[in-house]
């Protein structure tokens, strides 16, 4: 197993473990990374055996690889080619049908946050559905803002 610890405010060491955990099923694929930040992600995912990534992100990435397809434009749903769908893009979530994108993919990591007062029964029904469709908690932000969860282990879809 390779093991990228990503010293890093966008890639905290616990996340990387997090993803680490799950690395396999992108291994020679593509992963649909909404949510790129600066490149570190993609990076994460092309070093750990993805074949390529296509990521959106509002920041200017600072990794330029042929691998990674980059849309600098904040994600609307759209369906990417991808077997894996990586999303934590800081509340874009609730910018559309997440449920509907979610099921589009075959595996998926996806972040929900609990950003602002509005956020607070999007988050509290997006976390019911993960429950009720057996995915699992990946990691928790210390601050508890931020849960990630997926499918990837789980039965299969």
């Amino acid at each position: 197993m390779v093991r990228l610890i990503m010293i890093d405010a966008n890639l905290p060491s616990e996340i990387a473990k997090s993803y680490d955990s799950v690395q396999n099923v992108w291994r020679g694929g593509r992963v649909a990374d909404i949510g790129g930040d600066v490149g570190y992600t993609p990076l994460y995912f092309l070093m750990t055996g993805a074949a390529s990534v296509v990521s959106y992100t509002l920041e200017e990435p600072e990794i330029r690889l042929a691998q990674i397809e980059w849309h600098k434009e904040r994600y609307s749903g759209q369906l990417c080619a991808a077997d894996v769908l990586k999303m934590d893009c800081e509340g874009c979530e609730y910018d559309f049908n997440l449920t509907e994108v979610i099921q589009r993919y075959k595996y998926g990591m996806v972040a929900i946050h609990l950003i602002g007062q509005s956020a607070q029964q999007k988050f509290s029904a997006m976390r019911e559905w993960f429950n009720v469709n057996d995915w699992r908690l990946l990691y928790v932000t210390p601050d508890k803002l931020e849960y990630m969860y997926t499918n990837i282990g789980m039965k299969s879809k």
